[in-house]
C-alpha cells in the first residue's frame, strides 16, 4: 500500500483517516486493500498498519520534494520510456497470443535433443526402478522378487496391485529418477554411487518392521546424455521459446520495413 491515496471530492469527516500537507486519506481509499474474514479487533489492527503505512510514505515523500531540485525530480524522459517499454511490451504478447504455435512434435523435440548433446549432461545419477517398502509380516513376501525382476506385463500388473493393497511406498512405473530421491527412502549407505549401479540390480534389504525391495532395470552415470524423456518438457519450452523470440524478431523487422516504406520512419545516419 506504498502508493499516494487523496481525494479531491469532500468526504464524511468520520471517514477521514489521516492528513499529509494537502492530501487527505479517507476510508474508501485503502477499503479495497483490507482482506475480507476479520474480526472486529484483526481488522482495526490492519486498518491502522495502512494508516500508518500512508502517512509514512508521505512524510518521505514531502522531505524528498523539500531535498530535491526541480532537475532531480523531473522524471519526464524515465516516464515516457517506461510507457513506450510497456505499450511495446503488451503490443508483443498480443501478437505472441495470436501468432505463436504451441504445439510440438515428436520429430522437433528428438531433432533439438539429437542435434545439442552438449546441453543435456546428467549432473546426477539417474536410474529406472522398481521399489517398495513393505512391513515384515505382509503376505506373499517370496514372490516379490519374482514379481519386481520380471519382464512380463501380467507380472508387472500382479506386482502394481500387490503394492497398492500392501504397501505404504512403492514405484513402478517406468520413468527416470534421481538416485539421490530414490536413496533417500531406503535405509542404504552408498558410498560410491557409481560402483553402486554397475554392481547392483537387485536388492532386498531388512530393517524391522519393514522390508525393502529394489530392482534397478538401467542407469546413467553423472556427466553423460540425459535420458530424451527426462529432457522432453525442457526442450519443449526451449523450442517453443525460440519461435516466440522468431516470431518477435521478424515482427520488428516487417513493421520497420514497412514503416520504412511509407516514409513513417527516416534514418539518416550514413
Amino acid at each position: 500500500m506504498s502508493c499516494t491515496y487523496f481525494s479531491e471530492n469532500a468526504q464524511p469527516e468520520k471517514d477521514l483517516l489521516a492528513i499529509a500537507g494537502d492530501k487527505s486519506l479517507y476510508l474508501k481509499d485503502i477499503s479495497g486493500g483490507i482482506p475480507t474474514g476479520l474480526d472486529s479487533l484483526e481488522h482495526s489492527l490492519f486498518l491502522k498498519d495502512l494508516v500508518f503505512k500512508w502517512v509514512e510514505d508521505q512524510a518521505l515523500l514531502n522531505r524528498a520534494e523539500l531535498n530535491l531540485n526541480e532537475d532531480q525530480k523531473d522524471f519526464q524522459k524515465e516516464i515516457e520510456k517506461f510507457r513506450a517499454s510497456l505499450i511495446t511490451y503488451e503490443y508483443e504478447q498480443k501478437y505472441i497470443r495470436q501468432k505463436l504455435d504451441t504445439v510440438v512434435s515428436k520429430l522437433e523435440v528428438e531433432t533439438f535433443y539429437n542435434e545439442r548433446p552438449e546441453n543435456f549432461q546428467l549432473k546426477d545419477y539417474v536410474v529406472k526402478a522398481r521399489f517398495l517398502k513393505i512391513d515384515e509380516n505382509a503376505p506373499k513376501l517370496k514372490k516379490i522378487e519374482k514379481w519386481i525382476t520380471s519382464s512380463d506385463l501380467e507380472e508387472l500388473l500382479d506386482l502394481e496391485e500387490y503394492c497398492i493393497q500392501y504397501t505404504t511406498t512403492f514405484l513402478v512405473e517406468d520413468k527416470w529418477i534421481q538416485l539421490s530421491n530414490l536413496l533417500n527412502v531406503i535405509p542404504l549407505d552408498v558410498i560410491n554411487p557409481k560402483a553402486f549401479l554397475i554392481n547392483t540390480k537387485y536388492k532386498e534389504i531388512y530393517s524391522p518392521p519393514f522390508r525393502y525391495f529394489l530392482f534397478i532395470y538401467d542407469y546413467r552415470l553423472i556427466n553423460t546424455l540425459s535420458p530424451l524423456q527426462i529432457e522432453r518438457k525442457k526442450i519443449i519450452n526451449a523450442i517453443i521459446n525460440e519461435r516466440r523470440m522468431n516470431l518477435l524478431k521478424n515482427m520488428r523487422s516487417g513493421i520497420l520495413s514497412e514503416a520504412m516504406n511509407n516514409n513513417e520512419v527516416q534514418i539518416l545516419i550514413k
